[in-house]
């Protein structure tokens, strides 16, 4: 057994009290050396009671909080946590542990300083779907930034935080923390695959079970101002990333794409929930299409086109609100 790791956990907790006792017994199946880190966000319901007995016997660190979201649930373990390696996981999922395990000696083998593995979602009312990066990159170790475009290109980049692994030494050097308080798994991702030097793309079976679950906070909120501001936020902070750090051209050409499609997503939900009040910039839409226009590749173009009338459809419609061709 390898003993010169040490993995931190860290699970986010709100009102799963159905769910968190079985997120935390696979978890604890894992047979590394580990601490897992519940972090309570203030829930109203008696999921924190189902698990004093796993903090009672020292399974896990129990810590409590004044509900702030799952973005400051998360720094406040990273804050506390005493492992080299981290995984993230949602109380209300689960872990496959060999798989998992698998996984993690896999990276810790590794001089890399992310690792993406493979997720099953699991769906109420239809079939299950697999997460998997695209076959080419599976079983290597990759530039980040070529990575990011890769996966994006083959539309096999999962935004999930659930699905990767990451050294905490690699996390502090670029001071990387949670933002907002919804569609922080898009901004932590993305921004995290452009700044790894090396990121190993795992070629096993997926590691971690993502249950979709109705009247979940994600669920119940796809149609929020909360969720439209979120997204709104997230697209402005991978819009400001990529200009501070002058990301290779098809990291910066895919990253675009992205943004536009963050920003449709946020303003379409504004459309659908009649909120009229907020500000749309388009000197950055105008500079996001420059930079695409610069690329080779057919497709982003394609994307950026769709898009871009999406939006522009949306404010003229709704919003009284032209955008520039």
């Amino acid at each position: 057994m390898d003993d010169k790791h040490f993995l931190s956990v860290i699970v986010p907790l709100y009102n799963s009290e159905s769910w968190v006792e079985d997120c935390i017994k696979s978890i604890a199946k894992l047979t590394p050396r580990k601490e897992i880190i519940v972090v309570d966000d203030g829930s109203t319901d008696h999921s924190a009671e189902r698990i004093e007995k796993f903090a009672n016997d020292g399974t896990i660190r129990l810590i409590h909080q004044q509900n702030k979201g799952v973005s400051e649930a998360r720094n406040a373990a990273l804050a506390a946590c005493h492992g080299d390696i981290v995984a993230f996981v949602d109380s209300d999922d689960l872990i496959v542990p060999d798989e998992f395990e698998r996984f993690y000696r896999h990276f810790t083998a590794s001089a890399a300083d992310m690792a993406m593995g493979s997720v099953r979602i699991v769906f109420p009312d239809r079939e299950d779907e697999l997460r998997c990066p695209t076959e080419h990159l599976r079983g290597h170790i990759i530039d980040g930034q070529h990575c990011f475009a890769e996966l994006m290109r083959s539309d096999t980049f999962t935004p999930l935080t659930v699905g990767y692994l990451f050294r905490k030494k690699w996390i502090d050097t670029h001071g990387l923390s949670f933002r907002h308080r919804m569609s922080e798994d898009d901004l932590w991702t993305s921004t995290a695959m452009c700044l790894a030097k090396r990121v190993l793309v795992d070629k096993g079976a997926p590691h971690y079970v993502y249950c979709k679950r109705e009247g979940s906070i994600t669920e119940s909120n796809k149609s929020t101002r909360l969720r439209a501001d979120s997204h709104m936020a997230v697209a402005s902070d991978l819009y400001h990333f990529m200009r501070a750090q002058q990301l290779s051209e098809e990291a910066q050409t895919w990253m675009c794409c992205k943004i536009l499609y963050i920003l449709s997503s946020s303003i379409v939900t504004y459309a659908a929930i009649g909120h009229y009040d907020f500000d749309i910039d388009t000197e950055t839409i105008r500079d996001i299409l420059n930079r695409i226009k610069q690329t080779a590749e057919p497709r982003p173009q394609k994307i950026a086109y769709i898009y871009t009338k999406r939006i522009a459809d949306t404010l003229r419609k709704h919003f009284d609100k032209p955008i520039a061709d």
